[in-house]
Parts: structure tokens; C-alpha cells; sequence
């Protein structure tokens, strides 16, 4: 009759016991949810310029630079702290407005573009949390005044929602 050896038996628990540790993180490095975290929120701009927040989710990662966000087109929006400042700025381009082409007259191969501005939109945004940050405020620019200083028409602002 053979015998086993109690020894492997023993260091296979250890194992087994060091594994299930690992894996209820009883041991090893902390993990937080501290990390950085994107709010999407989807809102609606309607016939009168109002914002309305549609829905909002928040979702770990880190909001990658936004490119251009100093250009005069577009709707702009702000992230701000309860006392107004600015903590955060972006950019995303009119969905109000479409150039559209069309062939004119019909078989010529000539091309027209036509402006077509529409009176309610749909947009999402993306914006870092921040501590502090209360609302998003939601704006364009209208033109300049006889100084060349931008006008800015403001669309209306959303209340971030608690957490």
C-alpha cells in the first residue's frame, strides 16, 4: 500500500487560501474608485433656446484635451463652482445648424449649399467631475460688438445632478 505524503496536501491549501485572499482583496494592493470620472449629460436645447437635462450618467476615465475650444462657432458650455467660476470649458459644434447640398438644377452636376438651421436639438456633452462644480452653463456667440469683442447669447444652464 502506498502512502502520499500529507506535505503537498497541506502547501495546496496554503494556495488555495492565499488565492481566495488575492481575490477578495484582503490582501495586496487597495483599490479605490478615486480615479478619474467622466458626466455624460444628454441634453435637449428647445424652440425658445431653453436646456433641458434629458439624462446623465457618470463613468470612469479621463476627458481627453478638447481641441479648439477658443473658436466662435459652436455651443460652448462651462463647468462652474457655486460661486461662478470657471473650472473646466468645451466646445462641441452646432447641431442646429446643417449645410446640405444639392445638385441644381436637377442633372446639371452643379452643387448649391443651403444653410438649414433646425428649432430644437439634441446633444451630449462631456465633462470632468470636478470637486466643487455645481451647474454647466450652455452658450454661443452671436457676432462681435463695435469693439471686436465677442457677444455671447446664453442658452441656459443644467444643475448637475448629486451624486
Amino acid at each position: 500500500m502506498t502512502t502520499l505524503n500529507p506535505q503537498p496536501r497541506a502547501a495546496g491549501r496554503g494556495v488555495v487560501l492565499f488565492l481566495s485572499l488575492l481575490l477578495t482583496g484582503a490582501i495586496g494592493v487597495a483599490q479605490t474608485n478615486d480615479g478619474p470620472k467622466i458626466l455624460f449629460l444628454h441634453v435637449r436645447v428647445e424652440k425658445e433656446k431653453s436646456i433641458k437635462l434629458v439624462e446623465s450618467s457618470v463613468r470612469d476615465g479621463e476627458l481627453k484635451p478638447q481641441p479648439n475650444t477658443d473658436q466662435a462657432d459652436g455651443i460652448h458650455y462651462e463647468l462652474r463652482a457655486a460661486d461662478g467660476s470657471s473650472l473646466w470649458h468645451g466646445v462641441v459644434p452646432d447641431p442646429s445648424r446643417r449645410v446640405v447640398e444639392f445638385e441644381d438644377p436637377p442633372r446639371s452636376g452643379k452643387l448649391k449649399h443651403k444653410l438649414i438651421e433646425l428649432p430644437e436639438m439634441e446633444l451630449t456633452v462631456r465633462v470632468p467631475v470636478r470637486s466643487g462644480a455645481q451647474r454647466v452653463e450652455f452658450y454661443n456667440f452671436t457676432g462681435a460688438d463695435t469693439n471686436g469683442v465677442n457677444r455671447t447669447n446664453h442658452l441656459g444652464s443644467v444643475t448637475l445632478p448629486k451624486k
